[in-house]
């Protein structure tokens, strides 16, 4: 029988807490916005999202080091810049959460009087291609329609519109 303590290490597994989790990659301020986060107690797979999305996007600003970024480096234009090229390589839904969690960050930012304003509310619209409304399939709205028009017509005849009554008995 083989000896326990002979047999192969288990391999240590990485959570989504623990992946990205390296306060060094970060500067103070993203570190500051991660606690605050943190009081609201988001789950793990959200907080690696936050650090995900800040690398991204934070890589491309400050031109290939995360870790250099400036509150005074995010402007406007430098996030339009790095979205754009953000875009090119990801789907619509990345897209959109990565704009969410630098719109969440910058907020954070603004409202702790280290920016002058939400450049990502600055940058235009958010709707990214995918997002248009969705209407109400024809069989659900028809007894939406006929209750709509039945009200009208018995509201109508309650103020003496006659006409309104005759006119939508389609």
């Amino acid at each position: 029988m083989p000896d326990v303590s002979e047999s192969a290490p288990t391999p240590v597994r990485r959570d989504a807490e623990t992946e990205v989790a390296d306060t060094d990659l970060f500067p103070e301020w993203f570190s500051q916005f991660l606690n605050d986060r943190q009081t609201r107690k988001p789950s793990a797979h959200t907080m690696k999202a936050y650090r995900q999305d800040f690398i991204a996007i934070a890589t491309l600003v400050a031109g290939g080091n995360s870790t250099q970024l400036a509150v005074t480096d995010i402007t406007k234009d430098s996030m339009r810049s790095a979205f754009a090229a953000y875009a090119r390589d990801h789907e619509a839904a990345s897209i959109r959460r990565c704009w969410s969690t630098w719109n969440v960050l910058c907020t954070f930012l603004y409202t702790s009087e280290q920016l002058a304003a939400n450049p990502c509310s600055l940058s235009g619209d958010r709707s990214w291609p995918g997002r248009s409304p969705r209407l109400s399939p024809a069989p659900q709205c028809k007894p939406c329609w006929r209750l709509w028009r039945e009200t009208k017509v018995r509201n109508a005849k309650l103020i003496g519109l006659d006409e309104i009554s005759r006119s939508s008995s389609l």
